[in-house]
């Protein structure tokens, strides 16, 4: 009985073992189907066909990478996804060079064909930065044609490392640009030099590796610098679930990556934080890249030849540019009540003048129906009044007071008109905050007060502040908030502010490591 037994044992493990490989290898397509259903789910979309033809709405929302993604993971119909890109670059006027590359090979994932990107990559290339060199060679990497010819673009690359990296900076190498490096310049292993800086690069990765498998960007532990590392790796075909380079105490990127999970489908930026748009859309791109790898395909941003598609360019242009929005106060938007009560004491006056005079009925139902008119356009109606102009907001309960600096002093010498001499659009203000006000919420009264314009995107993400854009100043350029002086986690929409609370928001060129106190 005891052999029976132990050879009964012994089978098991074995199958055991045989499903837990089995799965292993399957784990990064099943993590990658629930972002998927997840961004189905949420944007209420019958699938995902529906939600690349109604719902992605391009360039603020990350849509261009999970198109990326999808090409390489699935079989799509991109045309309408691909008119509404058109349609924006017709209608907004883009000067960084790579955003250009981007949406170039954005298009060139969505299968479009060349007449309808190829002005966007006709910049010369001459004395740019890394980022830019790194898109060029992703689109060398498909066969497309630049100013430089694919040699120079990664001459002009390799020339560009720095003490076994990249960065955007002079200084020292940083972690997710030398993992974007690698991805661009993995295709061309086999030449020497390529080799040479990628292996150093490699021993780099593995130096700085943190114990718990993961990694350090902008000085803490983060989900997107985890990514970039997985993409790197997985592109040059190196499993870093099995390279003993990159397990640290038994714990791997993948690892790592999947730590930063916080439900089925969602992913964060930090340890232990909250839900986080660019974190999960970049750990998409990485859990794609190496189930690729896994399955002998080849890298994540060189697009498998599929048929050429016409866009469709019928739907509504997607417009980026909005006024301040001045409807979020509580202050604003008295009027709207105070209308409908003049409304309402005026129709019932009138009503009973007519009944007094028994007026005939059909002159009290006219009545009504012109004050019920009056009250549904008062409300279908925004207005900013222009005593709500540099006025506090109301605040009927307030619980503290919390002060606020809006400034973009990396800015200063650039030619733009929107950038102030000293680099403060508003410098420190105390603003009072009742029970459950956000960053964002006080973000929005400010404008208000200080008319200032405000872009918002889908309700939470922060596009520009006093026409200053994100991605404008390069690739990595955008607005960045901290709270106490810490970065913050969340978006500003779900960040509750307390009393005492200092909100800075500041203007990067450099994902925050350009900024100086």
């Amino acid at each position: 009985m005891r052999k029976i037994l132990s050879i009964t044992f012994a089978i098991l493990f074995l199958f055991a073992a045989v499903i837990t490989a089995s799965a292993s290898e399957t784990d990064a397509g099943d993590l990658a189907n629930e972002i998927l259903n997840e961004k189905v789910s949420e944007t209420g979309s019958k699938n995902i066909q529906d939600w690349i033809d109604n719902k992605m709405t391009p360039p603020s929302d990350g849509s261009e990478w999970y198109v990326m993604c999808l090409h390489q993971y699935g079989s799509y119909d991109y045309s309408k996804f691909a008119g509404r890109v058109i349609n924006y670059l017709k209608s907004n006027t883009v000067t960084n060079v790579v955003s250009k590359q981007k949406f170039a090979l954005t298009l060139l994932a969505c299968n479009v064909s060349s007449d309808f990107w190829r002005d966007l990559i006709q910049d010369s290339l001459e004395n740019q930065g890394v980022m830019t060199y790194i898109y060029a060679l992703h689109l060398c990497n498909n066969g497309i044609e630049l100013s430089m010819s694919e040699d120079e673009v990664l001459s002009k690359l390799l020339s560009l490392q720095n003490k076994k990296g990249w960065s955007v900076t002079t200084g020292d190498p940083d972690v997710d640009v030398t993992a974007m490096a690698i991805t661009a310049l993995s295709v061309h292993y086999g030449d020497e030099k390529v080799k040479k800086a990628i292996d150093e690069s490699l021993e780099y990765l593995s130096e700085v590796q943190l114990p718990t498998g993961s990694y350090e960007g902008f000085s803490e532990e983060n989900c997107e610098t985890v990514a970039q590392v997985v993409i790197a790796l997985s592109s040059l075909g190196i499993d870093c679930e099995e390279d003993e380079r990159f397990i640290k105490n038994g714990k791997s990127p993948l690892n790592a990556l999947i730590s930063f999970k916080t439900k089925p489908g969602s992913y964060s930026h930090s340890v232990n934080g909250e839900k986080n748009s660019s974190a999960t859309n970049q750990a998409l791109q990485a859990l794609v890249s190496y189930y690729r790898m896994k399955n002998g395909q080849s890298q994540l941003f060189v697009f498998d030849k599929q048929s050429v598609v016409e866009p469709d360019l019928s739907g509504t242009k997607e417009t980026e540019t909005t006024a301040p929005d001045k409807t979020a106060s509580k202050g604003i938007q008295s009027y709207k009540i105070i209308a409908t009560i003049v409304i309402v004491v005026l129709a019932v006056g009138v009503c009973i003048v007519l009944l007094v005079k028994k007026s005939p009925k059909k002159n009290l139902v006219f009545v009504i129906i012109v004050a019920a008119v009056l009250i549904v356009v008062v409300f279908l109606t925004n207005i900013s009044l222009p005593s709500d102009r540099g006025k506090d907001i109301v605040k009927d309960n307030p619980i503290g007071t919390i002060t606020m600096t809006i400034e973009c002093r990396v800015l200063i010498g650039e030619q733009s008109k929107y950038v102030p001499s000293d680099g403060y659009i508003l410098k420190s203000e105390e603003f009072k905050i009742e029970e459950g006000d956000t960053a964002l919420q006080v973000l929005r009264e400010a404008s208000s007060k200080y008319d200032f314009q405000l872009e918002v995107k889908n309700g939470y993400y922060v596009l520009g502040i006093n026409n200053l854009y994100e991605k404008e100043f390069g690739d990595l350029s955008g607005w960045m908030y901290y709270i106490n002086g810490v970065s913050a986690s969340v978006g500003a929409n779900e960040y509750v502010l307390k009393d005492g609370d200092v909100i800075e928001w500041r203007y990067t060129k450099n994902i925050g490591k350009d900024l100086v106190d």
